[in-house]
């Protein structure tokens, strides 16, 4: 819902008709802006020779808009203009529009070798802030169609809407304020099963969390949703969606590098020069 399509302004008698074209005029579009911003710092202490601990705080911001070139010109308060099968006036009604999403990321994973077994364990905990800016059509928007012996250009030039004309615009501020908690965990367990052989076997299990929106309650429901005894309805109530809580995702591996010094196993294989490698993994 944040990428739009060029808006334009068109000529009456030209746009939509063969061999014409659509003319643009400087001012009457959207631009496009877009900022990256990465920042990672990690840390990896050695506890012993059996035990060490990997740590990475992280930052990244994500900065997209689409704001009306002019938007304190005529450009950025004209209502959007259609005339029914020529042409439309002005920018777009779905501009401006963007989105600013602040992500925090802690991960921390902690590695300890008991004899055969190589055990890791390690959790990821991510916090988005979001502000948005919806595509909303604030500034209105006009339709001129055909009606009372008129063509829509005719009732376009007389500021008359037609039989089918309309007029919309939303009113309230297009912008809203989703949050987020992300979190996984993880534990795994390298095992050296031989000289020959090593097993992988762990299990990660995540949580994407729901988005929330800073508006607890839908803005409408309508009077047929509202409970006549109770008078209580959607409208009183959170708007979230369902959580999602059964994402468990299991992974087994093998290495074999076997051993052979003679024989038609020894000439494919060798002595610890080949490695055959498996495994099986779900993720989300």
């Amino acid at each position: 819902g944040d990428l739009g399509y060029e808006p334009y302004i068109g000529l009456p008698g030209f746009s939509g008709q063969p061999g014409g074209g659509t003319v643009g005029f400087e001012g009457f579009d959207a631009d496009f802006s877009s900022r990256y911003y990465n920042f990672l710092i990690s840390e990896t202490h050695v506890f012993s020779s059996s035990l060490t601990n990997e740590l990475r705080l992280a930052y990244n911001r994500i900065a997209l808009g689409f704001p009306i070139s002019n938007a304190d010109e005529p450009a950025g308060t004209f209502p959007h203009i259609n005339i029914a099968g020529l042409s439309s006036l002005g920018v777009d009604a779905t501009f401006p529009q963007g989105r600013i999403a602040n992500n925090y990321q802690i991960q921390d994973t902690v590695t300890k070798i008991f004899g055969k077994h190589t055990m890791r364990f390690g959790v990821d905990y991510l916090r988005q802030i979001s502000t948005q800016t919806a595509p909303a059509n604030t500034r209105g928007s006009l339709t001129f169609a055909a009606g009372g012996n008129f063509t829509s250009l005719g009732n376009f030039v007389d500021n008359f809407g037609g039989s089918n004309g309309t007029a919309s615009r939303v009113f309230g501020s297009p912008v809203y304020n989703p949050t987020l908690h992300r979190i996984a965990t993880f534990v795994q367990d390298r095992w050296k099963f031989t000289e020959d052989l090593t097993l992988t076997m762990g299990i990660r299990y995540e949580y994407f969390g729901t988005p929330f929106n800073s508006l607890r309650t839908p803005a409408f429901t309508g009077l047929f949703n509202v409970d006549p005894v109770t008078r209580t309805g959607p409208f009183s109530q959170p708007n979230k969606v369902k959580r999602d809580t059964n994402n468990f995702a299991p992974s087994v591996g093998f290495a074999y590098s076997p051993s052979f010094e003679s024989g038609i196993l020894g000439f494919i294989f060798g002595e610890k020069r080949s490695v055959v490698r498996g495994g099986y993994n779900i993720g989300y």
